[in-house]
């Protein structure tokens, strides 16, 4: 028996290749093989063997390989320090397992039952079995040695395997069985239990520790540990799942799946409870469930799969087949058991479905193998195959409350609310929530009770602290609600709110929309927003903001809200230097007196700076009727457009709610919205429906996604954006039971490639990944961002407890997702280039790409046909560090350039951008003249020419000099004068050309300069020509 290895690109399997370089001419067994890849991409195989190869004797050792370009290097004996080569079993290495670290080094463990002498290389272990390791490095492989000390007094048997994990901190972690208690008081007994152990990234394993408290009153038998870790620092989680015949909850004491998660302060012994994996445990009678397999997904996503004889309710034979499960949640909640292959369906009694192994892999899929013995009808034999199945990940991230107080207010429905989300993201791609929270303990708990908005900020280590945006909370009374957020270029945070806070006794108690900035050094005290505040008696609620490119912030609010009545307008104000602008109405045509409900608006602001609004309103204009119809209207100039439909109002006597408005790369505006409208086989439930804005007209509404053909649950509160590569990102509520999320309330996404065809078949995934273990909970409002890697940030209103280790009370929670293909090298995205007003041009780019080493800028002058140099070593390259999504290049001059972002990877592959940007810097000094030269044509008459600079140039000057009289006058375009002026755009500047008459014969040297556009209009250096006049 040999090693084999084949791969798929996702165009089939190759031909399988053999690993154990020794394989043709041996005749031992080689077994057990372990894959892992690293960072490049390189797999790297471990694997047992009673070959003698290498002077390792008969007995199995453990080997290791890494495959170089189409074949596998020679083989590596790990475990060759140890002096045990003698005939098996008495000194069999076997079991092995590997993982690579960050440092590129390969910890591989396994099970020994080699009784080394107090003389050897670790001073004695005994003849029981036991852990040992081994650290390849770029010196070669350390010693043989076992996990801990411990090994060198114990009794006990150590069964393996030792599966190994490495977290986001650098620590490895290996689990195993023992029958060893581990310690006099607390112990675990005699029976078999998981343990553990720790390697810090430098330092030494730690003792092993029992996975959950459970083993040290149990009596069932524990194996097969399968171990992952998750998050990092104090956010840091390991999970381990075994196989046991431990009677919990009622399971029997046939073979189960048990798990457990370690995490959160440190205790000893431990007190982490053990949970029920397979959730048919009570129900299955004798049936076994064996050989559990864990992977995770890059969002901390675990999954579960195993092999089981239970049939499922008899949907499955009572043969081995592959199950899976998942876990969402800080907590021990699995989702249901479901069958993994569906083989299981079809196949005959005996054919068993064993030894399944899975991994998420880079590219959004979900990978399984396992060993068959079904024919696959008659197809492949009654042998053991290997197969194979793919599945979409889930995508997202485990939610985690924003809130950070989740874990310790009050936990029960109806206390300490905290609500209403929304997000922006800063020019160096770190992602800001504000949010509501009634919760009295935060800001030193000075805020109270009453509503306040608070503010955080998202990096790999979590949320941060809630930091308090209305300062005035600590001594208001009145309720503030429904924030948002925008972020200029600059960094500068704006936060507008509604408050019913009577600040300075001015304003009194209806709501008004207040904001606050937060430029660094803290936030500016609540201020209104809308002009009309001192005097008005009338509600103001639900504001936007957008920030258009040249910094101003724009914001919308649902304003004259009179509950009572029903009726309400949409106002309008800009920030300029003076402040904010005097509140607009936004559809002057129908606002005094409201004539209806005008509610839920949103904004968004074209390349052009014209902001567009929309919203949704029961106003009968134009025919529209009494049912709510989607709205639209732009500010041209300095007055409203008038107001247009989104949807076909004149025509639908649906209801149409819930707008998102959003602009793509392209310029155009697209819009989603929820409405009952029956178009495209929608039915009557709630739907979302999508248009866009082309020459001044919406389309006709169009379903957006294919689900809303077949379901019957209400599909809402829809949010869009777009990314830079123009897919379209949707976000919405919806009590579809779609992915066993259940009738509740979940959020929905999913992406839409651009040029994505109406409705989409696009697949939708749950944010809430959680959904399975909610029950009822209630997700609502979700908002959501898109950061400079691709990364979607979703957040919502939620009283899932997340398998409870947060309340039910209302939370802010969060997850994220990569772009599929996140980790495959490539060439980031440029968003803008912008002219910085010092000489420098100002970029700002996205990378979809895996990160790279450094990012690198460069500019090519048009004028001077050269690239820009006073990079790094005075060369064209201008280094960015990684992480950083906004830079300068200076180009010194103005006029035309072409510009590009690039990523460079560690190994010098470089990816330059697809779209350079090729623009105008009209700041910096302008070009010197290129090309310049005089000579007489005439009597007196000089013809002086030039390479003309059409892009950066205001003007020429030309003086000029005649040896032995010195500066003199000349006529030309400015009359007889001691200066002469070409300006742009005259003949003469155009075509770099201009005749002059000079005085009287002599030589002449001409001096000739550029003028800049802006003021104070810089000169550029001199350009000289000389030229005889006779």
């Amino acid at each position: 028996m040999d090693i084999f290895y084949s791969s798929n690109n996702g165009s089939g399997w190759t031909a399988p290749i053999l690993v154990n370089n020794y394989g043709a001419s041996d005749s031992g067994f080689d077994e057990m093989p372990k894959l892992a890849v690293d960072s490049s991409g390189a797999p790297h195989c471990v694997w047992s063997s009673g070959s003698s190869y290498a002077g390792s004797g008969t007995d199995r050792d453990i080997f290791y390989s890494k495959k170089s370009g189409a074949t596998w290097a020679g083989a590596e004996m790990v475990n060759d320090a140890v002096a045990d080569n003698a005939a098996a079993p008495n000194n069999d290495d076997y079991m092995p397992t590997l993982a690579i670290r960050a440092n590129g080094s390969i910890v591989v463990a396994w099970i020994s039952s080699y009784a080394n002498p107090s003389g050897g290389p670790f001073g004695g272990i005994g003849a029981d079995s036991d852990p040992l390791f081994a650290i390849r490095t770029a010196s070669g492989w350390t010693p043989a040695a076992p996990l801990t000390n411990f090994f060198a007094s114990d009794t006990g048997a150590d069964i393996g395997p030792v599966p190994l994990c490495v977290d986001a901190d650098g620590d490895t972690i290996a689990a195993w069985c023992t029958d060893d208690p581990l310690r006099p008081l607390n112990g675990l007994g005699t029976d078999l239990d998981i343990v553990y152990s720790i390697l810090p990234a430098a330092g030494a394993w730690s003792e092993p520790l029992e996975a959950c408290a459970l083993a040290r009153s149990d009596t069932g038998i524990d194996s097969f540990p399968s171990v992952a870790a998750t998050g990092s620092g104090a956010n840091g989680l390991l999970f381990i799942v075994w196989m046991s015949t431990e009677d919990l909850a009622g399971a029997g004491t046939d073979w189960d799946i048990l798990g457990t998660v370690i995490g959160g302060p440190s205790l000893f012994p431990p007190i982490n409870a053990a949970y029920l994996v397979n959730s048919a445990a009570a129900v299955d009678g004798a049936a076994s469930d064996r050989m559990p397999s864990l992977c995770v997904e890059p969002g901390g996503v675990l999954h579960c799969i195993w092999q089981s004889n239970y049939n499922l309710g008899g949907t499955v034979g009572a043969d081995m087949d592959i199950f899976h499960s998942l876990n969402a949640t800080n907590g021990g909640e699995w989702s249901g058991m479901e069958l993994l292959g569906l083989n299981g369906l079809f196949d005959l009694p005996a054919a068993d479905d064993i030894m399944p192994s899975m991994l998420a892999t880079d590219n959004g899929l979900l990978s399984a193998v396992w060993e068959s013995m079904d024919d696959y009808g008659g197809t492949y034999g009654t042998d053991a195959d290997i197969f194979h199945a793919l599945g979409l990940a889930k995508l997202f991230s485990r939610p985690a409350p924003i809130n950070t107080s989740a874990q310790f207010d009050n936990p029960a429905v109806g206390f300490d609310f905290d609500r209403s989300p929304r997000f922006a993201v800063d020019p160096q791609g770190v992602l800001h929530a504000v949010w509501e929270s009634q919760y009295a303990g935060l800001a030193g708990g000075l805020a109270g009770a009453d509503g306040d908005i608070y503010h955080a900020t998202f990096s790999p280590a979590g949320w941060s602290a809630p930091q308090l945006v209305n300062s005035n909370g600590a001594s208001d009374a009145g309720l503030d609600s429904m924030p948002d957020i925008a972020i200029d270029q600059n960094g500068n945070i704006c936060v507008v709110w509604a408050s019913e806070e009577n600040i300075g006794g001015t304003l009194g108690t209806d709501f008004d929309i207040l904001y606050s900035v937060n430029g660094g050094a803290g936030w500016s005290f609540p201020a209104p927003l809308n002009s009309y505040a001192a005097t008005d008696t009338k509600h103001d609620t639900n504001p936007r903001i957008a920030v258009s490119a040249d910094g101003k912030a724009h914001c919308v609010w649902v304003g004259e809200y009179d509950f009572g009545a029903g009726t309400s307008n949409i106002r309008y104000s800009v920030l300029g230097a003076a402040g904010w602008s005097a509140a607009e109405q936004v559809h002057p045509a129908f606002a005094v007196p409201p004539q209806g409900m005008n509610a839920g608006a949103e904004i968004a602001i074209a390349a052009s700076g014209v902001p567009h609004v929309i919203w949704w309103s029961n106003v009968n204009h134009n025919g529209a009727g009494a049912d709510f119809d989607i709205f639209h209207s732009l500010r041209s100039g300095s007055a409203w457009a008038a107001t247009k439909f989104v949807n076909d109002a004149a025509n639908d006597s649906a209801d149409d709610w819930d707008v998102s408005i959003a602009r793509g790369p392209d310029g155009t505006m697209r819009a989603v919205w929820s409405a009952d409208l029956n178009i495209q086989g929608a039915g009557v439930d709630r739907d979302l429906f999508y248009s866009r804005l082309a020459s001044g007209v919406w389309s006709a509404p169009q379903l957006l996604c294919d689900l809303g053909k077949s379901d019957t649950g209400s599909d809402q509160a829809p949010c869009i954006a777009y990314d830079a590569e123009g897919a379209l990102h949707a976000a919405w509520r919806s009590e579809q039971n779609l992915l066993r999320s259940g009738n509740d309330w979940d959020i929905f996404y999913m992406r839409l490639p651009a040029g994505s065809g109406m409705p989409s078949t696009e697949p939708i995934f749950l944010a809430n990944v959680s959904a399975f273990a909610d029950g009822a909970a209630f997700d609502s409002a979700p908002c959501m961002a898109l950061d400079q890697n691709g990364r979607v940030h979703i957040g919502w209103d939620s009283d899932a407890t997340l398998g409870n280790s947060i309340g039910a009370d209302s939370d802010v929670l969060h997850a994220w997702a990569d772009p599929i293909g996140k980790a495959a090298k490539g060439a980031p995205r440029l968003v803008s280039a912008s002219d910085a007003l010092n000489g420098d041009v100002r970029l700002a780019w996205a990378n979809y790409a895996k990160p790279p080493a450094q990012h690198l800028g460069f500019a090519w002058d048009i004028y001077t046909g050269t690239w820009v140099l006073g990079g790094w070593n005075n060369t064209l390259w201008h280094p960015f560090p990684l992480g950083s999504f906004l830079g300068d290049i200076p180009l010194i001059h103005s006029g035309g350039y072409h510009v590009w972002i690039s990523n460079q990877y560690a190994d010098g592959a470089w990816y330059p951008c697809a779209n350079p940007w090729t623009g105008l810097i009209y700041s910096g000094k302008p070009h010197t003249a290129l090309n310049m030269t005089a000579a007489q044509i005439g009597a007196n008459q000089v013809r002086v020419q030039w390479k003309p600079e059409i892009y950066g140039t205001w003007h020429w000057q030309i003086i000029a000099w005649r040896d032995g009289a010195g500066w003199v006058n000349t006529t030309g375009p400015s009359g007889n004068s001691l200066w002469q002026f070409i300006f742009y755009p005259t003949a003469g500047f155009l075509n770099g050309q201009i005749d002059l008459t000079v005085p009287s014969a002599g030589t002449y040297t001409f001096f000739m300069r550029a003028a800049g556009w802006l003021p104070p209009h810089p000169t550029g250096d001199y350009a000289t020509a000389t030229a005889p006049v006779s």
